[in-house]
């Protein structure tokens, strides 16, 4: 049996079958309106199990946005030290339920997220909470009561807060009425011991949470110098934020031996007289600086001082102040010396303004020596000279002894004797009883000069003469 019998066969035998089941089975609209009814079912269980499906991966979505949102950002930061659009903050220290108000200090803002880390100033818990602020709350109110963008608040702020009870998210913020700001303060001491801050007469505490910048980042406080220009902004007797307005440079000066009585002025003001500082603080800016000295010709400098920033004043440029010294003396022909040095006689001397050894000396006069100070146009000294007494030792020896001896009509005492004079003529006169008198004229200049006399009997009442008179060896 070929292929195509089989064929033939297999078809009769469906034909046959198919004739003995059309008695038994329903009409084919029956059957079309069955099937529909399962389709319809399998699409409905296919919608609802998608619709699942949607959703789950929604909130899924939703949940990891919120997530992201509230602290696991990458840490980017912006010019003002803890104001970002997507910076990461703290996890919120936990706040009780009942408290819905308290005043802050602002240490960061994420202005993105709309979140606030937050200081509390309200008790002595020294927590920081990191805040949310309700949607649609788009500003905050200053003092005056106007409204301002958050964008306009920074770390440092201090605001009092309204929480929602619910999620204790920031319902109003506005600036806090109680808080201080004092600006373009000067002079402020900072004693980092005590942890004190004083403004004139006034001392405010302050702790780590004091927040110090310049020109938007984070600064040190121990970079703070007296002569800085501060805002300083805090709560009762408390300092908690202070900005540097303009912070400082340095001023030094080279050779300030050559400057006497030195002054710095800063801007026509007395700034500082050192004394051997080489190096003092000055703030940042342009100024003019006059270096003043008794002994020369004031300067004024315009220099611009950076932050940090070291300027150098060279004093050997400066202009030495000259006076005259005229020296009146009354013997003429002395010799005049100034610190040991001659000094022309003929001439005027100009010397510059200081301290000076004046010494004038003449032979046979006692020398004169005294320290003078030049500090003007023209100086006059006088002097007077005294002629230089010198003594010698006069001894007077006779024969024999016990004569009364006179020299220049004074008494000198009885012979032997010896006597100190003053050099030059004097006149020596030797008596005793029974014997001739000798008077004579000595020239005295030696340290020492004897005399040995031998007296002559008085045979016959006379005086005797100059032939009794030894010079003696």
């Amino acid at each position: 049996m070929g292929n195509d019998d089989y064929k033939n066969l297999f078809r009769r035998q469906d034909n046959g079958n198919q004739r003995r089941k059309a008695s038994n089975r329903p009409s084919g609209r029956r059957r079309s309106s069955r099937q529909e009814s399962q389709r319809l079912v399998i699409t409905i269980v296919i919608i609802f199990v998608s619709a699942i499906i949607f959703i789950g991966i929604g909130v899924a979505a939703y949940r990891f946005v919120v997530n992201d949102n509230n602290g696991n950002q990458p840490n980017n930061s912006s010019s003002t030290p803890g104001v970002t659009e997507t910076e990461a903050t703290p996890s919120p220290s936990p706040l009780a339920q009942e408290v819905t108000n308290l005043t802050g200090l602002i240490k960061s803002i994420n202005l993105r997220a709309k979140e606030l880390t937050l200081y509390n100033l309200s008790s002595d818990s020294g927590e920081s909470y990191s805040l949310k602020i309700e949607e649609g709350a788009a500003a905050y109110t200053k003092k005056t009561g106007v409204s301002a963008s958050l964008s306009e608040l920074s770390p440092g702020d201090i605001v009092d807060v309204e929480l929602n009870s619910e999620d204790m998210s920031i319902r109003t913020l506005k600036e806090s009425a109680e808080a201080w700001e004092k600006k373009s303060i000067t002079s402020a001491r900072i004693d980092q011991l005590e942890k004190l801050i004083t403004i004139g007469n006034q001392h405010y505490k302050y702790n780590d949470e004091l927040i110090v910048t310049y020109k938007g980042s984070t600064w040190s406080i121990d970079k703070i110098d007296q002569i800085d220009q501060l805002t300083v902004r805090g709560l009762n007797e408390n300092a908690w934020f202070v900005e540097v307005n303009k912070s400082h440079g340095f001023i030094t000066m080279s050779d300030l031996e050559l400057v006497k009585d030195i002054s710095l002025e800063v801007d026509s003001e007395i700034y500082v007289t050192p004394d051997g500082v080489e190096s003092i603080a000055i703030q940042e800016g342009t100024h003019n600086v006059s270096v003043k000295g008794s002994n020369i010709e004031s300067f004024t400098k315009v220099v611009t001082v950076n932050q940090g920033e070291t300027i150098t004043l060279d004093l050997t440029d400066v202009q030495i102040k000259t006076g005259i010294l005229n020296v009146k003396v009354n013997e003429a022909g002395c010799k005049i010396f100034i610190d040991d040095e001659e000094m022309p006689t003929s001439e005027a001397i100009a010397l510059e303004y200081g301290e000076y050894t004046l010494r004038v000396e003449k032979e046979n006069f006692r020398p004169f020596e005294d320290t003078i100070t030049i500090n003007q146009a023209l100086e006059e000294i006088s002097v007077e000279i005294e002629q230089e007494i010198k003594l010698g030792n006069v001894s007077v020896t006779t024969f024999p002894e016990g004569a009364d001896v006179y020299i220049d009509s004074g008494y000198a005492g009885t012979s032997p004797v010896s006597v100190s004079i003053e050099y030059g003529a004097h006149t020596l006169l030797v008596i005793k009883e029974g014997y001739i008198s000798v008077s004579m004229q000595i020239d005295v200049k030696e340290a020492n000069q004897p005399y040995l006399i031998t007296l002559s009997r008085d045979e016959a009442g006379g005086v005797g003469g100059a032939a009794g008179f030894n010079r003696g060896s």
